[in-house]
């Protein structure tokens, strides 16, 4: 009876060592994607096949050849694109698959709206170049709507400007709007973009926020913050700080 049981128990013990090699062999050609990521494309591989490291709000993100990547020829870097792929050990991800959500003309993913009064202006005619308003470089071109209901723009003037936040903490103007100086909160700004990182645990911190520093702190209110993840979009209601970071009241994530 004991060399019966010393015989099966043998037995099934490699019937259980060639199921989980099975199963681990399965794992290993069909591994399923566990990460996914919505964001701005920062920066590119070199053409034509955009093969090799991209960052996408903060993220490193590993394409091959292998990787499927949709309208190709669209990606450019502030293009907003969504990534599925698997984790690295390292927090970048390896891409299976990459689609282009809005391209880097249509995208409005990452812009800032910026409340303060005008320090500096440019020499022109049309006032194309570079303003100062609160301590922030605003970047006005020929494109930028300028609407002066509540007077006309000049230093000291109370304005209202929406456009691209770039990385530098500067901004490129799409519309400035001259507003009364009871209605402006100076130095107040509202974000939106891409949660790129975050820390762990109660979030306190410093996030990464479609290229921008945000300082998280216990007094922060984070809405719907169960929905937090890595891609996520969300907007930030603060105080842009002198060295270009945002000091977060408010931290709103969008439900995707």
């Amino acid at each position: 009876m004991r060399r019966t049981i010393a015989i099966l128990t043998a037995a099934g013990l490699l019937a259980f060592l060639a199921a989980s090699s099975v199963s681990a062999s399965a794992s290993d050609d069909g591994e399923e994607d566990d990460a996914k990521l919505i964001g701005i494309v920062e920066s590119l591989p070199g053409p034509p096949d955009l093969v090799g490291d991209w960052v996408v709000s903060g993220v490193t993100v590993h394409v091959t050849a292998g990787t499927e990547v949709e309208h190709l020829e669209q990606i450019s870097v502030g293009a907003t694109v969504e990534v599925e792929g698997w984790t690295e050990l390292d927090g970048s991800i390896a891409a299976h698959e990459v689609e282009l959500r809005e391209d880097a003309e249509d995208d409005r993913h990452g812009e800032m709206k910026l409340w303060g009064f005008v320090e500096a202006l440019p020499g022109t005619p049309d006032l194309v170049g570079d303003w100062v308003v609160s301590g922030v470089t605003v970047h006005v071109t020929t494109a930028t709507e300028i609407e002066t209901e509540h007077g006309p723009v000049a230093v000291g003037s109370a304005v209202e400007i929406e456009g691209l936040a770039e990385a530098d903490g500067s901004i490129t103007a799409r519309e400035i709007e001259t507003r009364s100086p009871d209605d402006v909160d100076a130095d107040a700004v509202l974000l939106r973009g891409t949660a790129g990182s975050f820390p762990s645990g109660d979030h306190v911190g410093t996030w990464k926020v479609s290229r921008h520093a945000v300082r998280v702190r216990p007094d922060t209110v984070i809405v719907r913050e169960r929905l937090l993840r890595r891609g996520s979009n969300v907007r930030v209601v603060g105080i842009l700080r002198a060295d270009g970071t945002i000091r977060a009241e408010k931290v709103a994530v969008r439900a995707s």
